[in-house]
């Protein structure tokens, strides 16, 4: 949490340097970059129900995402976006085991240029890449160890976005990452929401 304060600090203190923009150029193009936090909401208790019998409880969890584009007109721009999500832990009466999420996406981003507040659709693209840990909670079932797969994944959101200045862009996200696929060793899809990410955090437009 540290890093990411130092970061949140570095792209306040841009907002200091010159520039060339008009008064009002909010909506103009050009390239742009930025870091959030975000909390994680489990959304993958009937999957979790499934495997263990409905034995396991899943928690929510923490986590940051890194974006940047350009902006081709005032409505829309081109994101690439990578969430890191820290373990979802899920507990039950033979154990317990952690989900770490990282999820890439890229997709277009559709603005509505109300001048400072512009709220906004996302429709990323892209892959996720889930490490479960069943070392605590199935022994009996897959084994001692860990298992990383990567599936296709669809990350759609809605946000507003704040000028704070010409350069520097507070935004308010929730979105949700879908993934289309299965685990390993797992006899069921997640094709449903596997969690929900609501955050915000600073852009800097260049």
């Amino acid at each position: 949490m540290r890093r990411a304060r130092y970061v949140f600090v570095l792209l306040a203190s841009l907002a200091l340097l010159p520039t060339s923009a008009g008064a009002d150029d909010f909506d103009r193009d050009g390239w742009y970059l930025g870091l959030n936090y975000a909390q994680g909401f489990n959304f993958v208790q009937e999957a979790v129900d499934a495997i263990s019998g409905g034995d396991l409880d899943s928690g929510d969890t923490w986590g940051l995402n890194v974006r940047g584009g350009y902006r081709f007109f005032s409505w829309l721009a081109l994101e690439v976006n990578y969430e890191f999500m820290d373990n979802f832990t899920t507990n039950g009466s033979f154990g317990s085991t952690d989900i770490q999420s990282n999820t890439i996406t890229v997709g277009p981003k559709f603005l509505i240029p109300t001048w400072r507040i512009q709220p906004y659709l996302l429709l990323g693209f892209g892959t996720q890449g889930a490490t479960l840990d069943f070392t605590r909670a199935f022994p009996r079932l897959y084994g001692d160890g860990r298992t990383t797969d990567w599936n296709p994944a669809a990350r759609p959101g809605l946000a507003i976005a704040c000028y704070i200045t010409q350069n520097v862009v507070a935004n308010l996200e929730v979105a949700g990452v879908l993934v289309a696929g299965k685990f390993e060793n797992q006899s069921m899809s997640l094709s449903d929401p596997i969690y929900l990410s609501i955050g915000g955090g600073l852009q800097y437009r260049f």
